[in-house]
């Protein structure tokens, strides 16, 4: 799901970018047809469009699907993901999947109280990922709020989005 940076390098250190993540998630769910109506106006240029960008439909895809919204942070097919995103993308992935994505509520509006300055949504999404197993292999909880800027590798976007299939997803039953 996830291409090396060259022939002969994978690039697990280098900083993951928007396009990249939400392209691994498309292949995931089969890479289904999509359009551009969901852009944002003005989001194609001569760098992001569908004859030049390797990602452009992942990026389609994500914005129908609301996996992308206009009001997140990182919205640009080259903006570095960090933890924030990153547990967006799989907590709305998974959403879109059907996985059930509940947490305990008392637990959560704790972490709301101590996190003012994430939405209650991002709060939910790293409540959610780090309790499905999915973030906790390489950082815990307490990181994922305290360092919520930091941007993910390479590696680390892959590890998340292999642990989402392997508990998550079933993906062998398909």
């Amino acid at each position: 799901y996830v291409d090396p940076e060259s022939e002969d390098t994978f690039g697990g250190k280098a900083v993951a970018e928007l396009g990249e993540f939400v392209d691994v998630l498309y292949r995931i769910a089969q890479r289904p047809d999509t359009s551009n109506a969901a852009l944002p106006e003005g989001y194609e240029d001569e760098d992001f469009n569908g004859s030049v960008y390797p990602y452009y439909d992942a990026v389609c895809w994500a914005y129908e699907n609301g996996l992308i919204q206009q009001e997140d942070r990182h919205t640009d097919y080259d903006d570095s993901v960090d933890y924030r995103t990153a547990a967006l993308l799989i907590y709305r992935y998974a959403q879109l999947a059907g996985v059930d994505t509940s947490v305990d509520e008392l637990a959560l509006q704790q972490y709301i109280e101590e996190n003012p300055r994430l939405t209650e949504e991002t709060v939910r999404a790293m409540v959610w990922c780090d309790q499905e197993n999915i973030t906790t292999k390489d950082s815990e909880l307490s990181e994922l709020f305290a360092n919520y800027t930091t941007r993910l590798s390479r590696y680390q976007m892959t590890s998340f989005l292999f642990y989402l299939c392997t508990y998550e997803l079933n993906l062998d039953e398909q």
